[in-house]
């Protein structure tokens, strides 16, 4: 007879198996994997609540995936991502993260840092918007196919009313006009002491997973929809973990954005042809 407690000090009922793991013998595994050596040392291994491979080869497919990427509609040459976000939210640091990995080294083509202003001056509402360069009626290839909403995630609990109405005015203007919502959840390993330790632990982390949710409940948006991730800011080197956490979601912001892209298709198509023909 063995008895079995877990993390929280309450007994586990258990069953050995064969080949030595241990499973509740309830049948309900909670997910969690219990596996015993030598039936004296158990251990839990927490699952993934987003499913991630973090190998090399997925890296580079990840990384292959975007630079072959062409959109299907050939009015659009390239995909435009505009990114929003309060100050200091690590807006520029994402850009970098990104070309830091295409570029194999760390970078700094996008000035970033600590400020009480911000330190980007493109989107700026103090630069006035020049006529020769403002386009009235742009083409699909103008316009912006996909927003990016940049939030540091130890801000989750503390953004303004004021803050938190911007976001939602622009997400209308987003919404009428069918452009893709996503949400780049940064700076996660100061949210988090595993992550900090540990990138990999940002898809187990209990408390990575409810500021996605809050979030997501936040914005209005599916879950899939928020991308936590750590830029490249104190590290010399790059980390597989950091840039496929990155990767992945500039990977989905492609996809989604495609899918915009085929919906605009169908509805331009069903125009034309109103009626369906049985």
């Amino acid at each position: 007879m063995m008895t079995v407690y877990n993390n929280n000090g309450h007994k586990v009922p258990v069953q050995a198996m064969p080949n030595g793991v241990i499973i509740p013998s309830n049948g309900q595994m909670n997910g969690h994997f219990i596996y015993a050596g030598d039936q004296r040392h158990i251990s839990e291994v927490p699952t993934q609540w987003r499913p991630t491979n973090w190998s090399r080869e997925n890296l580079l497919g990840i990384k292959g995936d975007i630079m072959s990427f062409t959109p299907s509609d050939p009015s659009v040459t390239r995909t435009r991502i505009l990114m929003i976000g309060l100050v200091g939210a690590g807006k520029s640091s994402f850009y970098n993260t990104i070309d830091s990995v295409f570029r194999n080294r760390i970078t700094q083509r996008a000035t970033c840092g600590s400020a009480e202003n911000s330190l980007t001056k493109n989107f700026s509402s103090k630069l006035p918007v020049s006529w020769w360069n403002f386009k009235i009626k742009p083409s699909a290839n103008d316009r912006v196919h996909c927003i990016a909403f940049v939030i540091d995630a130890t801000s989750v609990d503390v953004l303004s009313k004021e803050d938190l109405h911007k976001i939602r005015t622009f997400q209308e203007l987003a919404k009428e006009r069918g452009i893709v919502q996503t949400v780049v959840l940064t700076k996660i390993d100061t949210l988090c002491k595993d992550v900090k330790r540990d990138i990999s632990s940002a898809v187990t982390s209990p408390v990575v997973e409810t500021a996605v949710q809050k979030v997501a409940d936040l914005l209005r948006l599916p879950r899939n929809n928020v991308f936590p991730m750590k830029n490249y800011e104190n590290e010399t080197e790059l980390d597989d973990k950091i840039s496929i956490l990155a990767l992945s979601a500039l990977r989905q912001m492609l996809h989604f954005t495609e899918d915009a892209l085929q919906k605009k298709k169908e509805e331009a198509e069903h125009a034309k042809w109103p009626c369906n023909i049985l």
